[in-house]
């Protein structure tokens, strides 16, 4: 028997209409708020690891094109468009917020410039300065947790004058207390600490110098496991999530740094986009998802791409935002349980610092 081949009814034929101009739109996964910045500056960046749960973004602002040139630098936190300004300690130039968790505690550094500074944890609206470990001058505080540990670096005024992060000690701090992580065997002097869970892991580098530094995973304040790399002499671990999934970045047989995830004791690379010779990613939520950045080179703005991992996919996300926006997509920091995103990018001309939210 033959089909009937009439024609369709208005209201079918209204429907498809509708599907049709729906498309466009669904293919548009986040939407992207622009974060804006303190008046008196031009750009605002944002870190690692400086999104929490809520939506609330740490961010930094300077005069500066690039977002690794961190010099008088001023930090705020966003939360639906609202910004609050974080107070420095006294007579600070140059204070950088890192990191933010889920009580609105955030972390970062404040001191004179980028060699000169002092760990602090901002708490109800106050600075407070961590310190540093006996006999060092300066320290950094990269993350915190929802109980209040603070991992990060002690250094140095002679190692200040290798590099910002080079020649330091790992280190965390609970309780007004610090405290000195082992390094690996045949580690040191240049670990840090970049990353804590909610469990107590911590994990960063350790190693001799930049060019052989190891991916670190602390699980107690006694025992650090080496985490390997992809075939080269360094690695990095920049973030964690709660199940104990590691992201970060680490060399190949080549000589290129590519993103990686590490669990259940091994280390997979994640790729990069095209022929991009660089990737990292650096933070990882509890559903596996993580984010980072592919490009050219670890300094090259103009190659970045901001970049979403989701199991084998690899997504630039450039191309998950209207087309129309106005943005260039250069980097993505943090991604929350709720699947949000921050980073920086270009905005109209200006470099801005984002939140992605899923549609």
């Amino acid at each position: 028997m033959k089909r009937n081949r009439s024609k369709p009814s208005k209201r079918l034929a209204l429907a498809i209409a509708l599907c049709a101009g729906m498309a466009p739109a669904l293919a548009q996964r986040y939407a992207i708020a622009d974060l804006g910045t303190i008046p008196g500056y031009a750009n605002s960046y944002v870190w690692e690891l400086t999104l929490n749960n809520n939506g609330t973004v740490g961010v930094y602002a300077n005069n500066i094109l690039n977002p690794n040139a961190f010099s008088g630098d001023v930090s705020y936190l966003w939360h639906a468009g609202t910004i609050f300004r974080l107070p420095s300690l006294p007579k600070a130039t140059d204070t950088l917020v890192l990191a933010l968790n889920d009580r609105y505690e955030s972390v970062g550094y404040s001191g004179a410039d980028a060699l000169q500074v002092h760990a602090v944890i901002w708490k109800n609206g106050r600075v407070h300065d961590l310190g540093t470990l006996p006999g060092d001058d300066y320290s950094i505080a990269i993350d915190l947790n929802n109980f209040g540990v603070v991992v990060g670096d002690s250094f140095t005024a002679a190692d200040a004058t290798t590099n910002f992060f080079g020649g330091h000690h790992a280190v965390a701090w609970h309780d007004g207390h610090i405290r000195l992580l082992p390094s690996l065997p045949g580690g040191g002097p240049d670990d840090i600490a970049y990353a804590v869970n909610d469990e107590g892991q911590v994990v960063g580098q350790s190693g001799p110098d930049d060019a052989h530094v190891h991916a670190a995973l602390w699980a107690s304040h006694a025992d650090v496991t080496d985490l390997g790399t992809l075939g080269g002499d360094a690695s990095f671990a920049i973030g964690l999530n709660r199940k104990g999934q590691i992201v970060g970045g680490a060399q190949n047989a080549d000589g290129n740094f590519r993103a990686f995830l590490w669990e259940n004791g091994s280390m997979s690379n994640l790729g990069a986009i095209d022929d991009d010779v660089f990737s990292e990613a650096v933070s990882i939520n509890a559903r596996g998802q993580s984010v980072g950045i592919s490009a050219a080179s670890l300094t090259d703005l103009t190659t970045a791409k901001a970049i979403l991992w989701e199991g084998s996919r690899m997504i630039n996300l450039q191309a998950e935002i209207s087309a129309d926006s106005g943005w260039q997509l250069l980097g993505a920091s943090s991604i929350n349980e709720r699947g949000q995103i921050s980073g920086y990018g270009i905005h109209d001309g200006q470099y801005r610092a984002f939140l992605l939210s899923p549609r």
